[in-house]
């Protein structure tokens, strides 16, 4: 199947799924999220949103850019809709002030299966994580749960795409931008044979 049919199918299937025609979708998407976007780009971009099934109109799924590389990051909001979409009922958080002055943050999730409650713990440390951005100077604590509840919603769920906050710590910048090359941003929607 070459990629140009598989970006239609996957395009196609998103927009049904919003009630949409695959045409006034991609029109939506041109005009908002993937304004500026290669057609390489773009083409990612709409494989990595029927991959996630997340909405990147409602910020669930954002594309950033560094450089001139365009990546998919997940937003906690995201994380959350994968955490319900998954069936995960249980979202606890435990932090602890170590002897060291360090402090922690242990998350754990849990779904309910025929065998019991499965559960999923990771712990993240603020030395670790902490960031100099002015989120993470008012509310340290909080953006660290944030960060073990999305480390073990990966654990849980198998997402390996990075959330918004860690592409931004290295660099990556929101792109709805014009791309390198000025490109206008096109989705071709063609017929399936």
């Amino acid at each position: 199947m070459s990629e140009l049919v598989d970006v239609d199918r996957q395009l196609g299937e998103v927009a049904t799924a919003r009630g949409m025609t695959p045409e006034a979708y991609a029109d939506l998407l041109k005009g908002t999220v993937l304004s500026g976007f290669s057609q390489a780009e773009a083409a990612k971009a709409v494989g990595d949103i029927f991959r996630t099934n997340l909405d990147p109109l409602s910020e669930e799924v954002i594309f950033l850019r560094k450089g001139g590389a365009v990546t998919t990051a997940i937003t906690y909001a995201g994380y959350t809709k994968i955490q319900r979409r998954d069936g995960i009922s249980k979202v606890s958080t435990k932090y602890e002030d170590l002897e060291d002055g360090e402090v922690c943050c242990t998350a754990t999730l849990g779904r309910y299966t025929p065998a019991g409650l499965e559960e999923y713990s990771r712990t993240e440390f603020l030395s670790e994580c902490r960031r100099g951005g002015p989120v993470w100077k008012q509310m340290p604590r909080r953006m660290l749960g944030h960060r073990a509840i999305i480390s073990a919603t990966r654990l849980a769920c198998g997402i390996n795409l990075p959330s918004a906050e860690e592409l931004e710590e290295v660099g990556f910048t929101g792109a709805v931008e014009p791309g390198p090359t000025g490109e206008a941003t096109e989705i071709v929607i063609k017929e399936l044979k």
